[in-house]
């Protein structure tokens, strides 16, 4: 008949086993942390990234400006020619 374990020593048991895996996982992402840094591959590419998110929000800017810009000339347009239709009238 096996020998039966009190919920202390359960607790006790995961317990260690848990603070054993934390320790594994902060070794294993400072070791990741290292290598990443490390490798000019990853930083070129990162740069990379960063230089066409910077294009693709400043592209976005160019075109709500040039559709704010051409919504407006549209509508002085439209006003200055309603106007000289109802003065030819």
């Amino acid at each position: 008949m096996p020998k039966k374990i009190s919920d202390h020593d359960l607790l006790t048991r995961i317990d260690e086993r848990q603070a054993g895996i934390i320790d594994k996982l902060r070794e294993i992402c400072g070791s990741l942390n290292k290598k990443v840094d490390k490798d000019d591959e990853y930083l070129e590419l990162k740069k990379r990234v960063d230089n066409l998110w910077d294009s693709k929000n400043r592209m976005i800017g160019w075109m709500l400006g040039a559709g704010a810009s051409g919504g407006l000339v549209a509508g002085i347009l439209r006003a200055l020619v309603s106007d000289v239709i109802a003065k030819i009238q």
